[in-house]
């Protein structure tokens, strides 16, 4: 059973080495959780990481509409004026789009890249190079009348609205902004009905008289949420591994995952070729077998003649020898006869109404259609050693195919 280690990690690790983590079987089922530095970890584990919502910022942008090329251009000269350091200083991962007539609305993830560079370097110092990461800003998704704040393993407070990307913020200032945020929103006419605080711990939840607080500071009905679990919503999350951050030899990336089941799909082609080449080769083993079998037996029955066709020439022997020994020839008027008998069965019976013979071939005028389908009393004919000719009505022409 493969297992998944998935740790939280904050904007203090690793000078603060310790970190919360949780340990998932492979139906994402908690089996062990605690917080401790990397050395305690549970070993064996794939790992997965999930950032703390202040090293990220999801913002929201309108582009343009182009070409998916042009895009990643786009999206860096429109974040200049909303970013205080450089862009090209930042790792962006692109969440939603959104097009539209006017262009497309564009929500983006942005993290520093050195900051990436750090953690991933470090980790993979602790052989724990991840296989995801995915910011905490996406753990959890508001509604326009019903907001959500999530209080993390390390008293990150992030807001969730249904209207905009989420918020994160530190704990001191979070009421007042929550009310900043709750104000503005009204002012838009989409101010929640309720906002739901959900924290990691039970410990961290607010008592009633901080709900209180809260709700008399925003105006709005705030009320205490199911416990927070950072980790449940990863999956959904977009990955910021991509690009030159993107793991090699770990799993991640689509192609990645699909590459097992592609090789065991190509295993499996090539096994059915290969056994398919060698049935083939088989048959035509089997046939030469036979063919030289046939041959010697047309050398040691019919000496001093060269073979040519030897299973026609044997049969024409044969119908030779039978001739001379009184018995019938399969071109005999009687053995042509036989045959349409046996194969037509009781439907021949006053079904021929003239028949004629002449040089081994034997043409039957039916009294209405054939006793069988034309095509199928053919084929059982043909599998007889004889051809038939039909005209699809009431004359039937029989005769061996050694003959005709």
């Amino acid at each position: 059973m493969s297992q998944k280690l998935i740790v939280y990690i904050d904007e203090s690790w690793p000078e603060h080495p310790s970190a919360p983590w949780v340990l998932l079987d492979d139906r994402d089922r908690q089996i062990e959780a605690g917080q401790s530095e990397p050395r305690h970890w549970p070993p064996g584990a794939d790992c997965e990481v999930v950032l703390s919502g202040t090293q990220c910022a999801w913002l929201e942008t309108r582009l343009p509409n182009a070409g998916r090329s042009e895009q990643a251009r786009l999206l860096r000269y429109a974040l200049e004026d909303q970013l205080i350091r450089d862009v090209d200083e930042q790792h962006l991962t692109v969440t939603r789009r959104t097009p539209g007539d006017d262009g497309v609305n564009t929500a983006v993830l942005v993290m520093g890249r050195q900051r990436l560079r750090q953690l991933l370097a470090q980790l993979e110092q602790l052989g724990r190079k991840p296989a995801r990461m995915s910011s905490e800003m996406q753990a959890a998704s508001g509604q326009p009348d019903a907001w959500i704040v999530t209080i993390g393993p390390t008293s990150t407070w992030v807001v969730h609205t249904g209207s905009a990307p989420a918020l994160a913020i530190d704990a001191d200032s979070a009421p007042g902004l929550i009310a900043h945020l709750a104000a503005g929103a009204g002012a838009q006419a989409q101010a929640p009905a309720t906002i739901e605080i959900r924290s990691t711990f039970a410990s961290m939840q607010p008592d009633p008289a901080a709900l209180a607080a809260l709700a008399e500071l925003t105006g709005q009905t705030v009320q205490a949420g199911p416990a927070y679990t950072w980790w449940s919503g990863r999956n959904a999350a977009a990955d910021l591994l991509h690009g030159e951050f993107e793991p090699r030899g770990t799993g991640a990336g689509w192609h990645h995952r699909l590459r097992a089941p592609l090789a065991l799909a190509a295993g499996a082609a090539a096994l059915m070729l290969v056994t398919s080449l060698a049935e083939v080769l088989w048959q035509r083993h089997q046939l030469g077998n036979l063919e030289d079998r046939m041959r010697r037996l047309f050398e040691t029955s019919v000496p001093n003649t060269p073979a040519i066709a030897p299973a026609l020439q044997l049969r024409r022997t044969l119908a030779e020898v039978r001739a001379r020994h009184g018995q019938l020839r399969d071109d005999d008027f009687l053995a042509l006869l036989d045959a349409y008998a046996e194969i037509g069965g009781a439907g021949t019976r006053h079904s021929i109404s003239r028949l004629e013979y002449a040089d081994g071939i034997m043409q039957m005028r039916l009294d209405g259609a054939p006793p069988e389908d034309p095509a199928l009393l053919q084929a059982r004919l043909g599998a007889l050693g004889f051809d038939a000719g039909s005209d699809g009505g009431t004359t039937l022409t029989l005769a061996p195919a050694s003959i005709k």
